[in-house]
């Protein structure tokens, strides 16, 4: 849903504003190398002084920590000004990286939840509020258990 949102939105700004298709493309192809490269779990010599002016990997991984105060940080797909200027940047390592306790289900089991959405919606609603009252950790975020076992973070 949220990418749908942001498409539209994008598209919306687009059209309103008369950017050309060649624009878009190299902006798109731009933002994708980039954010590919953030994602990848590599080093390399100088990247705490690239840091200073563009998203990298040891920039990036905070944002996937499993502590909220840590994951809710380095927002940045490209230049990480935009983090220091709205005081969400974290130059640190992450605790740890990833669903903490994530339990392994198929692609199969994933779909057949999420279709009860769309085909039986008030049971769906029930399933969700049950699976997040035991801690289903598909859906409910290693800071909202920890925030329930009382750990802060």
């Amino acid at each position: 849903v949220e990418l749908c949102l942001e498409a539209l939105v994008r598209i919306l700004f687009i059209a309103i504003i008369g950017v050309g298709a060649g624009v878009v493309l190299v902006m798109q192809t731009v933002m994708a190398i980039f954010v590919l490269f953030h994602h990848t779990n590599v080093t390399f010599p100088h990247e705490r002084r690239w840091g200073w002016i563009f998203i990298v990997p040891r920039l990036h991984r905070v944002h996937h920590s499993v502590l909220r105060a840590e994951h809710d940080s380095n927002y940045g797909a490209v230049f990480s000004w935009w983090d220091r200027l709205f005081g969400t940047l974290r130059d640190q390592e992450p605790t740890a990286i990833g669903l903490a306790d994530a339990g392994v289900i198929s692609v199969r089991e994933l779909l057949g939840q999420w279709s009860r959405l769309w085909r039986r919606p008030g049971e769906a609603l029930d399933w969700l509020q049950g699976a997040l009252m035991r801690g289903n950790y598909l859906l409910r975020p290693a800071y909202a258990r920890q925030h329930d076992k009382g750990e802060r973070g």
